[in-house]
This record gives C-alpha cells, sequence and structure tokens, in this order.
C-alpha cells in the first residue's frame, strides 16, 4: 500500500518537557534531555480508513510538565506525497513560541516526493521578505540576480522562490535574542544601483543577501538596543562584513556607520555606550556590564571562521563535521585570532542541482536551507558538546546556524558554563 516516510528530528533542554509525534496508527514520544534524536515515521494507506482516502495527518504535540505549549499538524497524502491542510504552510507560519521561560523551535520542509523533515542565527538580516518583495517586481533586480545564478533565467522569478533560497531565520530579532543567539553578522549596504532611487522602499542600509535586502539596519540595531536595555546584564556582539555583497551595492561609510550606531545607542538613554573589539578581548564580562559596553560593533575582524565553500556545500552535513574536526591540526591558525566562528549551516544553495530544485518545486514550505538544518544539526551540534572542550580555553568560541533555534543556545550555554568554571 502507498506510504509517505517522515524523518522527524527533536531535542528537549527543559526538564518536564515532552514532544508526542502522532500519526495514523503510531506515538512516538520524545522526553529524553539533552539528546539529539532522529526517528521516522510513516503515513500508510493502511492506517487511514476509506478506500479511497489517501490523506493522513501527521503532527506534534509539545508539552511541559502536562500542560500543552502548542500542536502542529500537516494533512499528507500517502499516495502523491502531496500536502493538504496544515499549521506549518510556510515558514511564516512555523514562528517560535516563547511562553516564559519555556522556547519551542521548530520547521516543516517539504521534500515532494521524498521525505518530509521536522527539524527541533547566520545571516540575522534575511528574517523576513518584506524588503525583498519591494523591490522583486523591479526587472532590472531580476536581472541581476540571473547573472548572480544562471538558474533563475529559467524560470519567473517569485517570492516563494527568493525566499526559498535567501531566508536564513524565520523568527523576529527580538525571538531569536530571547532564545539565546548573543553575536550577530550583518552585511549593512545600500540597494543594488540597478534599483537604488527607483526602489518603492527608503534609500537605507539594509542587510544584503547578495542583491536581495533585508533587514534594516536601523531596525536591527533598535531592536538589539531595546533587548539590552530590557536585560541589563546582558551583552550582544555584532561583526560588520560585506563578504558576498556585490560591489554594486554601496557599501557604507565609517561615518554613515558611526551614525547609525550612534542613533540606536542614544536610544538607551545612557544606559549603553558602545564597545570595541578591544574591550571584548580586554575586559572582563562584568567590567562590560559596569563600563556599559554591552553593545560591542566593529567590522572585519580577523577572526578564524571554519566556513568554506566547499565544505558547507552539503545536504548531509559531513564535510562540516570533518573541518570541525580538523580545528585540532589548526590550532596555530587560530591563535592570536579574536575569536574562532564554528559554522553549522549548510549552503546548499551552493548546489545546483539542488538550487534546480527548489526553483522548480517552490512553494511555501520548500527551502533547501530548511531542509539541511535538522540532518546537519544532528551532527554538527554533538560534536561541538563532545568536544569543545579541545579548543583555546582563553579564546572567545561563535557558533553559527541558520534558523536559531533552542538546541543551538543549550548546547553553547553549557559549554560557556563549563568554560567559565573551569
Amino acid at each position: 500500500m502507498p506510504s509517505k516516510g517522515i524523518d522527524v528530528y527533536s531535542y528537549i533542554a527543559v526538564p518536564g518537557g515532552q514532544i508526542d509525534f502522532s500519526v495514523p496508527g503510531t506515538n512516538l514520544v520524545k522526553n529524553e534531555l539533552r539528546e539529539f534524536r532522529k526517528d521516522h515515521l510513516e503515513v500508510d494507506k493502511n492506517n487511514i480508513k476509506g478506500a479511497f482516502n489517501f490523506s493522513g495527518a501527521f503532527s506534534f504535540r509539545v508539552t511541559h510538565n502536562g500542560n500543552q505549549i502548542t500542536q502542529q499538524s500537516v494533512e499528507i497524502n500517502a499516495l502523491t506525497g502531496g500536502l493538504g491542510e496544515s499549521t506549518m504552510a510556510s515558514m511564516e507560519n512555523q514562528i517560535s513560541i516563547i511562553i516564559n521561560d519555556v522556547v519551542v523551535c521548530y520547521g516543516f520542509y517539504d521534500s515532494g516526493p521524498g521525505v518530509a523533515g521536522l527539524p527541533t542565527a547566520h545571516d540575522i538580516g534575511m528574517n523576513s521578505m518584506q524588503s525583498s518583495n519591494a523591490v522583486l517586481l523591479s526587472t532590472a533586480l531580476v536581472d541581476v540576480l540571473t547573472s548572480i545564478n544562471p538558474v533563475f533565467s529559467k524560470i519567473q522569478m517569485a517570492p516563494a522562490i527568493v525566499s526559498g533560497l535567501a531566508i536564513t531565520q524565520k523568527d523576529t530579532l527580538a525571538s531569536i535574542l530571547s532564545i539565546g543567539a548573543r553575536y550577530f553578522e550583518f552585511r549593512p549596504a545600500y540597494l543594488h544601483k540597478a534599483i537604488r532611487g527607483n526602489a518603492t522602499i527608503p534609500d537605507v542600509l539594509y542587510f544584503s543577501h547578495s542583491a536581495i535586502p533585508g533587514m534594516p539596519y536601523e531596525v536591527f540595531l533598535r531592536d538589539t538596543v531595546e533587548f539590552l536595555v530590557a536585560h541589563p546584564l546582558e551583552i550582544v556582539v555584532v561583526q560588520n562584513r560585506w563578504d558576498g555583497v556585490p560591489g554594486d551595492c554601496p557599501h557604507p561609510s565609517d561615518e554613515d556607520l558611526n551614525r547609525y550606531l550612534q542613533t540606536a545607542i542614544d536610544g538607551s538613554n545612557g544606559a549603553l555606550v558602545a564597545g570595541s573589539l578591544d574591550d571584548m578581548r580586554n575586559l572582563t564580562i562584568e567590567q562590560l556590564r559596569e563600563q556599559r559596553k554591552r553593545l560591542i560593533v566593529g567590522g572585519n575582524w580577523d577572526s578564524f571562521s571554519t566556513y568554506t565553500d566547499e565544505g558547507n556545500a552539503t545536504i548531509t552535513g559531513d564535510t562540516i563535521r570533518a573541518q570541525f574536526e580538523s580545528l585540532g591540526n589548526s590550532l596555530q591558525v587560530c591563535a592570536g585570532k579574536p575569536f574562532t566562528n564554528l559554522q553549522c549551516q549548510a549552503t546548499a544553495t551552493n548546489l545546483p542541482e539542488v538550487v534546480a530544485y527548489s526553483v522548480m518545486a517552490a512553494d511555501t514550505s520548500n527551502s533547501c536551507l530548511l531542509a539541511t538544518k535538522p540532518i546537519c544539526d544532528s551532527k554538527t551540534l554533538p560534536w561541538i558538546k563532545d568536544n569543545g572542550g579541545r579548543l583555546d580555553p582563553n579564546q572567545l568560541q561563535v557558533v553559527m546556524n541558520d534558523f536559531f533555534d533552542g538546541a543551538t543556545a543549550d548546547v553553547c550555554i553549557e559549554w560557556s558554563r563549563r568554560r567559565l568554571e573551569n
């Protein structure tokens, strides 16, 4: 009989937490603490009532001490793999749920005739299509994107396509900060010269994902300052970078950057002072708090990153983990750097066949970046948990990830506790 397979990935960090996965005829309970789990379920016609009914519901329910936090579901056709009614129809419907100290992060990927996956903050500015949608009507920008990636020349540009290839975070910045992210890379630039001056959005600095505009820089800084004012013990580090930003997207001057930063700092009414890389390297956590230097901003720092175009272009995560393993042979390369950046996210968009599938099968549930997240996280995060102690204890370590989630935050928090205790 027809059957549709589903891979589910889970991680629980809160005592009393439980996840119930279910399909017709099967209920799977997960309650193990701090264990990365992968399980497989089948929407099987044998368990679906009705001779001509092939649709069965996959759902998951999250509870804390017996109290329901959320329940999500999707109807899946066991014969075609097609999706029906769903509470997870798009990434916009997959927003993290934050209730007091409990956070539920989840995602869903529709792989068509393949396998659907349920995952448990890289490119922080790409968490919304608001700016992108405003400029996608420009044929000039479409021509620019086509020149950057020839795959686009074969299809009609549409928001669902750009979303599947460019959106790397699905939560608001406020939620991502609440989940636990404390380091961000931002790529501030003006709109591409092909549309600058003719766009329907303001001529300001945006996060630039190639030539696609994301979050305005002033919004990013303002929301970060608001979070820091509301949480007076927290510290956030921001590195401005321009790798991958086309030269035709004008870069800001130092004066531009200072003006944006000072405007945001002024909004704290004296609660914050901008910190620098030297402050981060030479002051203790307590000294940073005492001097109000809890927003540290700089650009193009000479840090060490595990990212390579070849290694992170993966759908399995094996080459990323191999890069982590090689760190033991690279400690001299890391020495003297302000920090090491372990990049967990896969750039499946660098694989032409993956881009082609995501484009041609584009719908609101088809993000090839989201598809690789649970697969890679189940390999990279356990490595960090088990092997992070091998890295230089006197050097800051950064862990970067797409679709920032509680598992990434929890692994880093526990690692930080061990480092500080030693």
